[in-house]
């Protein structure tokens, strides 16, 4: 998906590749703060939400990979969407939160395979923590991040097993790699 979009920004701006990934590294490195504070602010309160934002923007590290043309910045930022995003199925009725849970998991999941573990945990929150009390509403949540991850990563690992001939999660990496095992 990085490699996308930066096809995508060097296409419209008429820059070289390095430079269109350097402006999709710090564009999304830079939006990355928003989703990173409201999740914090939903978890911790204001002031955790705030300090959370200030940190991100000011780390050395954080900001050294926001201005290299490299795949940190959309990965953050679309983890950290998922991430709220999962939160707030947790604690709010609706249909349109666990669907974004699994479509930017699945986003975060295409510019990084480890992306994947966002949607499962949010998966795990929604079906093992007794916030949403019953078991249909449950049920129902966990369907529509699994609806939402498919719309959006479910093209890519179909057309991975196909070429594979079994489930393959990801070309650079192995299974067993991703998992631990």
């Amino acid at each position: 998906l990085f490699a996308a979009l930066t096809a995508c920004v060097q296409s419209l701006s008429g820059t070289d590749l390095e430079t269109a990934g350097s402006l999709v590294a710090l564009g999304a490195g830079a939006l990355a703060v928003v989703p990173l504070s409201l999740l914090m602010v939903r978890v911790f309160g204001q002031r955790a939400g705030f300090a959370a934002g200030v940190l991100y923007a000011v780390l050395p590290q954080a900001v050294r990979f926001s201005v290299r043309p490299q795949s940190e910045g959309p990965f953050y930022l679309f983890l950290f969407l998922g991430a709220y995003a999962g939160i707030d199925s947790l604690f709010r009725p609706g249909r349109v939160a666990p669907i974004l849970a699994g479509v930017f998991g699945g986003l975060a999941y295409l510019v990084r395979p480890e992306g994947l573990a966002g949607p499962l945990v949010a998966l795990a929150g929604i079906l093992v923590f007794p916030v949403r009390k019953a078991w249909r509403e449950r049920i129902t949540a966990a369907l529509l991040l699994g609806l939402g991850l498919a719309v959006s990563a479910g093209p890519y690992i179909t057309y991975l097993s196909h070429e594979a001939g079994t489930l393959k999660l990801t070309a650079k990496k192995d299974l067993r790699v991703l998992s631990g095992v």
